[in-house]
């Protein structure tokens, strides 16, 4: 279902001709309020920094840009959305610099009222009421488009190493379509070629040449790459080092020191498009409470929808 003042943005595509500005819109917002995007109407945030919010709700369209080149931090007691929000762009991802962090704050229990909502799947009683709790990044009857990875680069968060690297190296080369997606400044990790996990690495990519990557510091230790095979049991195994992206661009976590009380991801009784690529989720999930886990669809019938990457 739509909600009520939203049907323009839905006939766009969730794409208006116009949006209002943050800075305009919200410029007298201070600490401790609840800030709500009013349905029908579509902000694009254009400030460098946000005030500390009791809450944030979206019932029209929120969207965080891909090219603002600021490590924005939202630091909020609950995020709701019921309209649509969009983080990035689904083609391109983050650009440069541009970071998003949604930091969940210890405050009230979020509980929307539904007016008697049947679950999708058909299964249970009507629901009044969904409880999100503390520290809830809630989505009931909206919409997400998380995209810290854009769709070329969604795939390209992993691969091997082209050829194998000694001790001391500072340079490593990798598949030509994942060093396009990755830039000087992330954050990579490099598996062990032992059974030493002590000698997995991480380093920052400090530049990009073709498929030469070149690292802050010397590697300590040697990683093989995909010149090196074995047989294992008839069979000839790559025994290639994996690299990862570590880095992320859109982050969800909360203010807790405390890893087992976190932030919480939830979407519940919604079936339509969401996308969450390129996150990342730290310190979340809140241990004993049921339906309180870092990434959770409740009740949102097959999620046939959904794309978690």
């Amino acid at each position: 279902t739509v909600l009520r003042g939203n049907e323009r943005l839905v006939q766009s595509g969730f794409k208006p001709r116009r949006y209002e500005l943050w800075s305009r819109v919200f410029r007298n917002v201070r600490p401790g309020a609840t800030v709500t995007i009013p349905a029908g109407r579509a902000i694009r945030v254009d400030v460098r920094s946000i005030p500390r919010l009791s809450g944030l709700r979206v019932d029209g369209l929120l969207y965080f840009p891909e090219n603002s080149n600021v490590n924005l931090v939202v630091r909020t007691g609950y995020v709701l959305v019921r309209g649509f929000l969009r983080v990035g762009s689904l083609s391109r991802g983050m650009l440069g610099r541009s970071a998003v962090t949604f930091e969940l704050l210890n405050g009230r229990s979020l509980i929307v009222p539904t007016g008697g909502l049947r679950p999708l799947s058909n299964q249970g009683p009507a629901v009044r009421n969904i409880i999100f709790g503390t520290r809830a990044f809630a989505v009931a009857g909206g919409r997400v488009e998380l995209a810290g990875l854009g769709n070329q680069c969604s795939q390209q968060m992993g691969t091997v190493l082209e050829r194998s690297v000694s001790r001391g190296a500072i340079r490593i080369r990798v598949n030509t379509r994942t060093a396009r997606c990755w830039r000087p400044g992330m954050e990579i990790g490099i598996a062990p070629s032992t059974t030493n996990f002590k000698e997995a690495e991480r380093r920052i990519i400090r530049r990009i040449r073709g498929q030469e990557i070149t690292l802050d510091r010397t590697l300590q230790h040697l990683h093989l790459g995909k010149n090196h095979r074995k047989v294992v049991g008839g069979k000839l195994v790559e025994l290639a080092a994996e690299v990862i992206l570590l880095s992320r661009s859109i982050k969800i976590t909360s203010d807790s020191s405390n890893d087992e009380q976190g932030a919480h991801f939830m979407i519940a009784h919604t079936g339509s498009q969401q996308v969450v690529q390129g996150v990342e989720f730290r310190r979340t999930g809140q241990r004993g409470t049921l339906g309180r886990y870092p990434l959770h669809a409740h009740f949102c019938g097959d999620g046939r929808y959904f794309s978690f990457t």
